[in-house]
C-alpha cells in the first residue's frame, strides 16, 4: 500500500500555500517544489472559491510569478463577456479536469475562425500557439483545468486585447 504523499497540498495550511488575492484571480502559490494534486485538493479549491464569494481561483504549482514555467490548476466561472486576447511570445496548453470549456480562436479583426469544446471525456487537451487571439469560456457553471505556459508572469499581465 502506498501512503499519502508528503507533497500533497493543503489549501488551508499556510505552510503548504501562500494565498495572493491581489491579481485578477486569487492565486494559491505552492510553497514546496514537489507537488501532488488529488481530488481532495480540487474539492478544497471549489470550497475556497466559495469562501471568497465564487471568485476565479488558481493553484500555482510554481512558487512565484518569476518562474520560467507556470503550471496552474484554474477554476473559472461562466461569464457574460470574455474579451479575446493573445500572448505574443507564449503558447499555452489547457487540460480539462472538471466541467466543459469552449476555446474560440480569432483572426486579427475579431472574427471567430475556429472553436473547440473541451471536456474530460473526449477532447480534453488543447495547445494554443503564441500570437493567437483566443478566449476560454466555461460552458458549465465553472470549469477546472490545468494550464501550462512559459513565465515569468508580469504583475500587470502580458495579454494583448483584440481591438
Amino acid at each position: 500500500e502506498i501512503k499519502d504523499s508528503i507533497y500533497k497540498l493543503n489549501l488551508n495550511d499556510k505552510n503548504s500555500v501562500i494565498i495572493d488575492d491581489t491579481g485578477k484571480s486569487i492565486a494559491c502559490f505552492a510553497v514546496k517544489e514537489n507537488v501532488v494534486i488529488d481530488k481532495k485538493i480540487i474539492e478544497e479549491l471549489k470550497m475556497l472559491s466559495q469562501k471568497f464569494g465564487k471568485k476565479d481561483i488558481r493553484i500555482c504549482l510554481h512558487n512565484d510569478r518569476e518562474n520560467n514555467l507556470h503550471n496552474m490548476i484554474n477554476l473559472i466561472y461562466k461569464k457574460e463577456e470574455n474579451i479575446p486576447h493573445k500572448h505574443i511570445h507564449k503558447s499555452e496548453s489547457y487540460h480539462i479536469i472538471e466541467g466543459r470549456m469552449i476555446i474560440s480562436i480569432f483572426d486579427d479583426k475579431g472574427t471567430i475562425t475556429d472553436e473547440y469544446l473541451l471536456d474530460k471525456n473526449d477532447t480534453f487537451l488543447f495547445r494554443i500557439g503564441r500570437n493567437t487571439f483566443h478566449t476560454t469560456v466555461s460552458e458549465t457553471e465553472y470549469v477546472i483545468f490545468h494550464e501550462t505556459r512559459s513565465g515569468p508572469f508580469p504583475k500587470d499581465g502580458d495579454s494583448i486585447l483584440i481591438k
